[in-house]
């Protein structure tokens, strides 16, 4: 089969566009390069087979596309395709929907308490249908709602990380235990004590 055979072969294919198609090779291109910048870092060994065998598995949707293309209506085929792919990002949306503490300070720590009149869900603010945010600046001690303790969409991201944190469920404020996080965004070895003084007015 010579190059101008595959090259019509291939045009031919492309003449009936449809979103599997688009995203299956923007996305195979995109894990190819994925791939080949991992395998020089000998660490990233695990990530390098992930994007091989994403790969593979768009490559073989691709091929799934262009039988089903040949066989149904493209219109039917363009339709159904959007109605799965959205369907996909809703459910991946929904299932990864955050709320996210944002805290920006000049402190070497900061501290989360939980318990009963501290700010709740509904004090934070929509960025998308799925993600709601609250930025709180110049607090070293922030209180959220008992019921947010154990929420799994709950995030906190420091706005300067040290990728350190202490969890302590052993506090007792006025004769009730409440359980406190501690962050570190500065000096990892600063006293913590003076932070922990504003646990006194709450």
């Amino acid at each position: 089969m010579t190059s101008n055979v595959i090259f019509d072969k291939l045009k031919c294919e492309f003449q009936k566009p449809t979103p599997f198609l688009i995203l299956s090779v923007v996305g195979a291109i995109f894990l190819i390069y994925i791939f080949f910048s991992l395998l020089p870092d000998q660490t990233a060994g695990l990530g390098a087979a992930y994007a091989l065998m994403l790969t593979l598995g768009l490559v073989v949707a691709l091929f799934i596309d262009r039988i089903i293309v040949r066989k149904f209506k493209l219109f039917i085929v363009v339709i159904t395709e959007l109605a799965l792919i959205s369907l996909v990002w809703f459910f991946l949306s929904w299932s990864n929907k955050t709320a996210t503490l944002i805290v920006k300070t000049n402190q070497n720590h900061f501290i989360v308490v939980f318990m009963e009149g501290g700010a709740n869900l509904d004090s934070f603010s929509y960025t998308n249908i799925f993600k709601k945010e609250l930025l709180i600046e110049n607090e070293s001690c922030i209180v959220l709602d008992k019921s947010l303790v154990y929420l799994d969409e709950l995030e906190v991201k420091p706005h300067a990380w040290r990728n350190y944190s202490m969890k302590s469920e052993n506090i007792y404020i006025n004769g009730s235990r409440r359980i406190v996080n501690i962050y570190w965004t500065g000096n990892r070895e600063a006293d913590t004590n003076r932070f922990l003084t504003c646990l006194e007015s709450l």
